[in-house]
């Protein structure tokens, strides 16, 4: 069967009412297509009924985005009075024989979505799908007992998916927070007999730092490395296809525990990595190696420093000139002034943020492996 066979489908209102700080919600693609309600704006009663009122949305129906960011749907599973813009559909149901929260799933499932890919319209900037097409999706209903059970158990991976987002979310905000207190010295720790660690000292980073210029020697001598935002990885992994030159002679070497990073940025943001994946890789001679001196500052330390310290991202203002490019070539960023603490109190540090690194690493498993549950769910109901 079709959509239309079991809903009645609606569009919204095509003028762009004029919004107050209360009075009846009014949602656009944007709530959908984010999953985010929480700015929602508002019209007035006198508004909704004279312009908006053909069609309002009430709990039970699903609202789907049909421009833009097409076939998101959306179940209002909480009692509301809305309405809408042009740029979404609403679909009410016609049949007591359809649970649709059940269908909000479906909408989202591989099948529906090619169907909805199909019907779209991509001609068009931005691409969307008219209203009548929606209702040519192609559905197949099982019974209701079936969606019911299916949809409460979708719904409950979603609850522990939302909270393992929120508690990924809350830690996160924690070691912030925590990390400025530390950078800042508002936070100081003390050693095991309760004495104070020595003050921090100013340091220039070529203080601290060697340069290493180690060239491969032939092609391929060591596995190609990428180092991005996200971490280091084998660009074996991290592409689908080899992005390197076919021959990375002459790349620079990054033995195990050496820091890397790619010296120039579009938005003055730069990654600081080091390789703990292979005792020796690859990277283009766009991206500086070097190491510490152990016994003046930790690399774990200096990685957190670099990465999430205000220092670096003040001397990045300051060196940034007129284009969009910032180059932060490893000569200028010796000249880096940092201040450090003992290096007592930096491993110190380093315990309390691997600490809370490895809950966030644990919770970040778990939120894996109900995503992979909820896929394969997914694909077993809706094959």
């Amino acid at each position: 069967m079709i959509l239309s066979q079991i809903c009645n489908i609606y569009d919204g209102t095509h003028q762009t009412p004029k919004y107050v700080d209360e009075g009846v919600p009014f949602y656009s693609v944007e709530h959908v297509s984010k999953d985010d309600f929480s700015n929602t704006k508002f019209i007035t009663e006198e508004v909704f009924t004279k312009e908006c009122q053909r069609v309002s949305i009430e709990q039970g129906d699903i609202l789907m985005t049909r421009i833009g960011s097409v076939g998101v749907p959306k179940f209002i599973d909480w009692n509301v009075r809305a309405s809408f813009y042009v740029s979404l559909a609403l679909l009410k149901p016609k049949t007591e024989g359809i649970n649709m929260g059940w269908l909000s799933y479906y909408i989202q499932s591989p099948n529906i979505q090619r169907d909805i890919w199909r019907l779209t319209i991509h001609v068009a900037f931005p691409k969307k799908i008219n209203l009548g097409d929606i209702g040519k999706i192609r559905i197949k209903l099982p019974p209701k007992a079936e969606q019911e059970s299916n949809y409460v158990l979708l719904k409950s991976v979603d609850q522990k998916i939302n909270l393992l987002t929120k508690k990924k979310e809350a830690l996160e905000t924690y070691k912030k927070g925590l990390m400025q207190k530390i950078f800042s010295q508002e936070l100081r720790f003390k050693r095991e007999d309760g004495s104070d660690y020595p003050e921090w000292q100013n340091a220039i980073l070529e203080e601290v730092i060697i340069e290493i210029k180690i060239k491969s020697e032939y092609n391929n001598q060591y596995p190609i490395l990428t180092s991005s935002r996200r971490g280091l990885f084998f660009q074996s992994d991290y592409y689908s296809k080899q992005v390197a030159s076919e021959d990375n002679t002459g790349y620079n070497v990054v033995p195990r525990g050496y820091f890397t990073y790619r010296h120039m940025s579009d938005d003055l943001v730069f990654k600081f990595n080091i390789n703990n994946i292979c005792d020796f890789g690859l990277v283009s001679t766009l991206y500086p190696v070097f190491k510490v001196i152990p016994d003046k500052v930790s690399a774990e330390f200096l990685l957190l420093k670099l990465n999430e310290g205000e220092e670096f991202k003040r001397y990045c203002l300051m060196l940034k000139q007129g284009g969009s490019r910032t180059y932060m070539y490893l000569n200028k960023l010796k000249k880096l002034n940092l201040v450090l603490p003992s290096i007592q109190e930096q491993r110190h540090i380093i315990k309390v943020t691997n600490a809370i690194d490895k809950k966030i690493e644990c919770n970040n498993q778990s939120l894996h492996s109900i995503e992979k549950l909820k896929k394969g769910l997914r694909q077993q109901m809706f094959a």
